[in-house]
């Protein structure tokens, strides 16, 4: 028997390619001497989205103590245990690696309930893996896009399952590693956050304890039985040990127990004064929806402070000041990238487009 993976996994050679050809991306210095995913990993190291990350909520909001998970943080984490994962089973680390840092690049301010909130007013399927192609690709290094590799788009596209079923997607086997990092990163170090508050009325289930005294014991105790069972299936699996059946009991829990159960109703209240703040100064739900998307979540807050405390256009004006507010590097282009359709990048991601049609003719609506 094979005693990893390294048959099945995906060779850099093999790419798709990028959406622009070689002389539009200001990065062609590196095509001779890197891996492409190398390279990726250095187009996002050095994005906007990633600083956008800083304080953006992964389960509580507005945490004044640093050792509070952020959506920076937790990418962080997902990125250290798929490229640990990956190295054991022989797989491309390089692809995972730069797929697992940008997965949540599309997340807005207040985590999944702004994600909620922005679907709801648009009246769209607004989703963060789906608003992470449009971010990466047409709104970063001012409307041209860092111009990723096919895999890594496609890897971030498919990764969020929510609370259903973890299916994998068939695509590569870096694709399903990364949705199966991802679960085991954040329902731990969730939990591990949710401790600090001391949420109310908490009945932890034993199968968690059995998992390990600790994080990293629980966490670590599950990917080695991922890559032991995925190396004997030849395959991504994490569905027969008994890691597995404890884990998906824990999964269960934190979907049941608290991240439908936290009281986020004054938070609700912050969004609908910031998207109707912005409704009464374009008067187009597109463009508050995306001003919102695109916010920091600092940003957010101090926002949330101005509003009804000074005139609409104080407020508008100091939103235009570089210098305080990272939304003043877009408010010019909003109205442009409002018109295209942020909410699906699908038609981009076919391969028989990928490539070979205009970006605006894809994301046109």
């Amino acid at each position: 028997m094979n005693e990893n993976l390294a048959h099945l996994a995906f060779k850099s050679e093999n790419t798709l390619g990028r959406a622009l050809p070689p002389e539009e991306d200001r990065d062609f210095s590196l095509y001779d001497w890197m891996d492409p995913y190398d390279i990726d990993k250095i187009k996002l190291d050095y994005s906007k989205a990633i600083r956008r990350l800083r304080g953006k909520t992964q389960v509580l909001s507005g945490s004044k103590n640093m050792h509070t998970r952020d959506r920076l943080i937790h990418s962080i984490e997902v990125m250290a245990l798929s490229g640990q994962t990956g190295h054991k089973l022989k797989l491309n680390v390089l692809l995972l690696i730069a797929s697992a840092l940008c997965h949540d690049f599309g997340h807005v301010i207040l985590g999944h309930l702004g994600e909620a909130f922005i679907a709801e007013r648009l009246d769209d399927n607004f989703r963060h893996e789906k608003f992470v192609i449009f971010v990466l690709e047409m709104i970063e290094r001012d409307g041209k896009g860092l111009n990723l590799s096919y895999e890594i788009l496609h890897a971030i596209r498919y990764h969020s399952r929510g609370s259903g079923k973890m299916t994998k997607s068939g695509q590569t086997l870096e694709d399903d590693l990364l949705m199966y990092c991802d679960k085991l990163s954040y329902i731990f170090s969730d939990f591990n956050d949710i401790m600090r508050i001391n949420f109310p009325g908490l009945t932890v289930p034993d199968e968690l304890n059995k998992l390990g005294g600790n994080q990293t014991e629980r966490l670590y105790k599950c990917a080695r039985a991922l890559c032991f069972e995925s190396i004997e299936k030849q395959a991504i699996s994490f569905e027969d040990s008994e890691e597995a059946r404890y884990f998906k009991v824990v999964r269960d829990f934190m979907y049941d127990e608290v991240y439908h159960k936290i009281d986020r109703s004054h938070l609700k209240d912050m969004l609908n004064r910031i998207f109707d703040f912005f409704e009464r100064y374009y008067k187009n739900p597109r463009l508050s929806a995306l001003t919102m998307a695109l916010m920091s979540e600092e940003g957010a807050y101090t926002l949330n402070g101005l509003i009804g405390n000074f005139s609409d256009n104080f407020i508008m004006n100091k939103l235009k000041d570089e210098a305080q507010f990272a939304i003043a590097e877009f408010l010019p282009s909003i109205p442009k990238w409002a018109e295209l359709d942020f909410c699906n990048p699908d038609r981009f991601l076919d391969k028989k487009n990928f490539g070979k049609v205009p970006k605006l003719e894809l994301f046109s609506r």
